[in-house]
């Protein structure tokens, strides 16, 4: 009796011993998958944020290349517009130079050397002298507006000297002083913004031409809205002549747009000028003609 009740504690501490090892051994994985764990979500974020200090250092690097391309990107475009207007000027150099006689600058700042002198041819009209320089362009120009177009022209003004040059300037002041009021010094400020003074009209070097269409005499922007003259500032350049004052460089030639007024250039210079979009005052700037002058 005895024996089977110490068999039976026994049996019973042997189970009781067993029940708290598998309990220690399910605490010991608790805690080992605890300590796993912690170490895998520290290690997320550590990598998280090694993750975003190299986004960060990566996104530096990204914006300091950009702006070293940009930067270079700017440098060669402004040694490529250095060159480019450095061949411009040249250009415009190896103009002047060879065709310096028919390029004479005539204007308010420049006025007609005192020792000029023209060669004058009359047109077919009996009224109006030119160049006798420009005679067989002109003549060729007309033929072949008239051929291309059906345009037909009126020349107005061609070779004018200094004292019907004044003589213009003194009938527009008193025109302007009747009509509208003005006081002498008011109508010849507004007459010199179309008017030439004398000694600075290019009328002086018989190379420039006032041409309206045929039917429309007026010399004003009408003219400008003529099939036939809007031919010409498109295709006179092709025959050596220039439209003088252009709409767009009114502050350059300090005189208004004059859709009217083409002068004589010569074919090789009427054709640079022209693709250039330039007018004599800006051929003598890049030319560095001013400079010599000086």
């Amino acid at each position: 009796m005895m024996k089977e009740e110490q068999k039976n504690q026994e049996k019973h501490s042997g189970k009781k011993y067993g029940r708290r090892r598998r309990k220690m051994r399910r605490l010991s994985f608790l805690l080992a998958f605890s300590l796993l764990a912690g170490g895998i979500l520290a290690g997320c974020g550590l990598v998280k944020l090694f993750s975003r200090s190299a986004r960060a250092s990566v996104g530096s690097q990204v914006l300091a290349a950009e702006a070293a391309v940009s930067q270079e990107e700017s440098e060669s475009a402004g040694t490529a517009a250095d060159a480019e207007q450095e061949a411009l000027a040249a250009a415009c150099r190896e103009i002047y130079e060879g065709n310096e006689e028919l390029l004479i600058l005539v204007n308010k700042e420049h006025a007609i050397p005192e020792d000029y002198e023209v060669s004058l041819q009359m047109l077919n009209n009996g009224r109006v002298e030119v160049a006798e320089i420009l005679y067989d362009d002109l003549t060729e120009l007309l033929t072949t507006a008239a051929e291309e177009g059906g345009y037909t022209y009126y020349i107005m003004s061609g070779y004018r000297d200094a004292d019907y040059q004044q003589s213009l300037i003194d009938a527009d002041v008193l025109s302007r002083m009747k009509l509208y009021g003005m006081s002498e010094e008011e109508a010849l400020e507004e007459t010199l913004r179309y008017v030439m003074p004398a000694g600075c009209s290019e009328h002086e070097t018989g190379l420039a031409l006032d041409i309206v269409a045929a039917g429309n005499s007026a010399l004003d922007e009408s003219q400008a809205s003529e099939p036939g003259i809007l031919w010409l500032h498109e295709n006179s350049w092709r025959f050596g002549f220039i439209l003088r004052y252009p709409e767009d460089k009114e502050e350059i030639t300090q005189i208004d747009y004059e859709p009217w007024h083409f002068r004589y250039v010569g074919r090789e210079a009427a054709q640079f000028l022209y693709e250039q979009n330039l007018t004599l005052e800006e051929l003598y700037e890049l030319a560095g003609v001013f400079d010599e002058s000086d």
